[in-house]
């Protein structure tokens, strides 16, 4: 309260509603599914993996023959008669040639090569799945707080509903929003009076903390799909 400039015993009143968070109704399959969908890790893993690939597929084809075509073309003239054959007027002059290269043996260093090509592979591999066995496990968890906290809602929302319903209620319930409209006349009415507006208050608060727990868990639910960061 100091901090904020006011003093310990001050009075304070919060406006606003506290509604509950429209979750369109989450189901554990499409929470997954987006997660492995949106999350940046596994986009990561999975594209290093992709790369991964093309590299054992370069290192094997380097025991393959290879056929290079070779061209030039370009025009000339040789002006200041350098050349052997001596011409002052410009003219094509062109190239084609082919090369053919066969690997015998390179002392067993393409054979090294793509092992650790392929080992690297395999890590790669154990990496994206590892990354996608812990994205399902997040969101399964979370899932299964935002559940909870949903049927605790449920249960705690149908108290509270059947309290401010219930015609013998409706007394107490008038008298907490006009506090003038209390009438004691001995001590067993203020009691009564006490323990109503006790129960009222915690039903209420249940439902209250209920709201946000449930909307934090959808929250926390967007998180770990990807939705928000």
């Amino acid at each position: 309260f100091q901090n904020i400039g006011i003093e310990q015993n001050s009075l304070l009143e919060i406006e606003g509603n506290f509604g509950i968070i429209d979750d369109n109704t989450q189901d554990l399959p499409t929470s997954i599914a987006k997660a492995l969908y949106i999350r940046p890790e596994l986009l990561v893993s999975e594209a290093s993996e992709e790369l991964g690939f093309l590299e054992v597929n370069i290192a094997m084809s380097e025991k393959n023959p290879v056929i290079a075509l070779k061209g030039t073309y370009d025009y000339n003239a040789n002006v200041d008669n350098q050349n052997i054959i001596t011409s002052k007027s410009w003219k094509p002059d062109w190239f084609i040639g082919l090369a053919l290269s066969i690997p015998i043996i390179d002392g067993g260093a393409f054979l090294a090569r793509n092992n650790q090509k392929k080992s690297n592979l395999t890590k790669l591999k154990l990496m994206r799945a590892e990354t996608e066995e812990n994205i399902k496990l997040e969101v399964n968890k979370t899932f299964l707080k935002y559940e909870l906290n949903k049927k605790k809602l449920d249960n705690r929302k149908k108290i509270y509903q059947d309290f401010i319903n219930n015609k013998k209620n409706s007394n107490i319930l008038l008298k907490i929003k006009n506090p003038k409209t209390i009438s004691i006349n001995s001590k067993q009415d203020f009691m009564n009076i006490f323990y109503q507006i006790q129960e009222y208050i915690k039903i209420q608060n249940n439902y209250l903390e209920s709201i946000f727990d449930y909307n934090n868990s959808i929250l926390d639910l967007q998180i770990v799909v990807g939705e928000i960061s």
